[in-house]
């Protein structure tokens, strides 16, 4: 009863009345204008177009010492765990930048931005194809190469166009060839142009790898009807600094990235190295070197006018880590990965199935001096079985002896070695002598026997 004659007093009072009525007026006014305020806003970021992500959303990391570089989201609807390609965990070094990257591909592909607005503006598109990891080991590469430098001009690079297609090693987005609909709306390649057009760039250069390359690699130019001046005197560059070839594509499409890209007055062009018969590192090295040239052009950072020598030799212990690395992937995929990076050199399995027998030789007999590196011709049919058993610490060093007199006689790795266990193929020797190593790199010491 107290409670309601005070609530009757209260509202016998008209002055009260009016300010609940005003209250409850300014709360009306706000519910109907800021709710739906911020379920537009909701809506528009679940469904917005990739080149409109707005900058406050990008992700900034500083250096102390380099200007900033900002890394955001491109493409939120292709993300991918690009870890998941072994081409691409086992040769691109982790680094704070990469690392950056490699977490926010899950998300979606991304833009890296770099340098200043004194200049021309650059995007480098790599990976349209996810079977192309020579792209995206070179592109990641550069980014690198560049992160910690002062330039005029806006670099923008994205390293992997569609990260889960490169998750799955698969050229294939969505049931058809990305690189034949970048001219059709919402498509990945039509977002990286339309994202170029926005930004007002001038140079695009799309970053490919594929088959029947020649070893130099390859420029395409788009053809003479549609081609610009400024794309002519590009590619002649690339080719007076790289020695690689020129071409016109036959396979032009209206729905590629370079053709997409022209006909929206971007210049473009792309750039290929060999994917299938040489070594992964061996390919990304050349395409970097492509990349630089395209880039030097423009007066982005180029070549390094006091390269580091090259070096001629790995010690022990860089061995020891190669061999870790190699005996790893082995019991992962069953089968050897193309090369091996040792003291920043790309070395393929016959080279490095010399360093290992050289090696196991060498700690044999107690000595531990660095290893000449050698050229070795791969095998020319590897073939092999052998039976479940153990290779003796005694039998192991014979056959490291009858492997380096092999190499020594024909200049390649042979193709299997006889021993106890039956003749093993190629890939198993340098398994084993990679489990070998790994063991001396662990206990100093060479084992008494290896199981396989």
């Amino acid at each position: 009863m107290n409670k309601k004659r005070c609530l009757n007093n209260y509202f016998s009072d008209k002055r009260n009345l009016n300010i609940i009525i005003v209250i409850f007026s300014i709360l009306s006014i706000l519910f109907f204008v800021l709710i739906p305020g911020c379920y537009a806003a909701d809506l528009n970021s679940s469904n917005s177009s990739v080149y409109t992500q707005s900058t406050s959303d990008a992700a900034t990391y500083t250096s102390s010492t380099t200007p900033n570089y900002t890394i955001y989201i491109l493409d939120n609807t292709v993300g991918g765990n690009v870890l998941a390609n072994p081409e691409i965990s086992q040769n691109i070094p982790k680094t704070d930048l990469s690392n950056q990257i490699f977490e926010m591909t899950k998300q979606g592909s991304v833009v890296v931005k770099l340098g200043n607005v004194n200049g021309p503006k650059l995007l480098i598109s790599a990976g349209i194809h996810g079977n192309e990891e020579e792209a995206n080991i070179a592109v990641m590469k550069y980014l690198e190469y560049v992160k910690d430098l002062n330039f005029n001009g806006t670099l923008y690079v994205v390293p992997f166009d569609i990260p889960i297609d490169t998750a799955l090693n698969s050229r294939i987005y969505n049931g058809q060839d990305p690189n034949r609909i970048a001219n059709i709306s919402g498509t990945p390649g039509w977002n990286i142009v339309k994202f170029a057009q926005t930004e007002g760039i001038e140079y695009l250069l799309d970053v490919h790898s594929g088959g029947g390359v020649y070893s130099t690699g390859l420029i395409y130019i788009n053809s003479p009807a549609t081609q610009t001046i400024k794309e002519k005197n590009w590619t002649n560059y690339i080719k007076s600094q790289t020695g690689c070839y020129i071409s016109t594509d036959s396979a032009d499409s209206p729905g590629m990235i370079r053709n997409y890209a022209n006909s929206k007055g971007i210049n473009s062009i792309t750039i290929e190295v060999e994917r299938d018969n040489i070594p992964t590192a061996t390919a990304a090295e050349t395409e970097f070197k492509l990349i630089i040239a395209a880039a030097q052009y423009l007066g982005f950072p180029g070549y390094n006018p006091t390269p580091t020598p090259t070096p001629s030799t790995v010690t022990m212990s860089q061995l020891a880590s190669a061999a870790a690395t190699v005996k790893s992937y082995y019991e992962s995929n069953k089968i050897l990965p193309d090369s091996v990076t040792i003291n920043n050199q790309s070395v393929s399995m016959s080279s490095f199935l010399y360093l290992l027998a050289t090696a196991t030789i060498q700690a044999n007999s107690g000595s531990s001096a660095a290893i000449s590196l050698k050229t070795v011709n791969t095998p020319t049919y590897p073939s092999g079985t052998i039976k479940t058993g153990n290779i003796y610490k005694s039998e192991f060093i014979s056959m490291a002896q009858n492997i380096l007199s092999y190499i020594s006689t024909n200049n390649r790795a042979p193709d299997n070695i006889s021993c106890s266990l039956g003749n093993m193929n190629f890939s198993k020797v340098v398994y084993m002598y990679s489990k070998i190593i790994n063991y001396y790199k662990t206990y100093n010491r060479l084992p008494n026997y290896v199981s396989m």
